[in-house]
């Protein structure tokens, strides 16, 4: 079973959200956990990034960096834009 834990930029992004899509941010990572490869998800490891990503809903995507065989942090919540601006700030 996948273990997470959390950064606080992606406790802050999740604050930002209305209550509806902390909701499904919420099932989306309890089914990331009992079946991360779920279609739902549309878990991937981005292209050229240290970031994966799975899909909350059509808009909304949750990025992560794995730490170990099957613990993963959380890294941020948001949209495309926002996911894309992680791998802006490493350069």
């Amino acid at each position: 079973m996948i273990e997470l834990d959390y950064t606080n930029r992606f406790k802050k992004s999740l604050s930002k959200l209305s209550s509806n899509q902390k909701d499904l941010v919420g099932k989306a990572l309890k089914l990331f956990v009992i079946d991360p490869h779920h279609q739902d998800l549309d878990f991937k490891k981005r292209s050229g990034s240290k970031y994966h990503t799975i899909r909350a809903d059509i808009r909304l995507r949750i990025a992560m960096t794995k730490t170990g065989d099957r613990f993963y942090l959380l890294e941020l919540t948001g949209n495309h834009d926002d996911i894309n601006s992680l791998d802006r700030q490493r350069r």
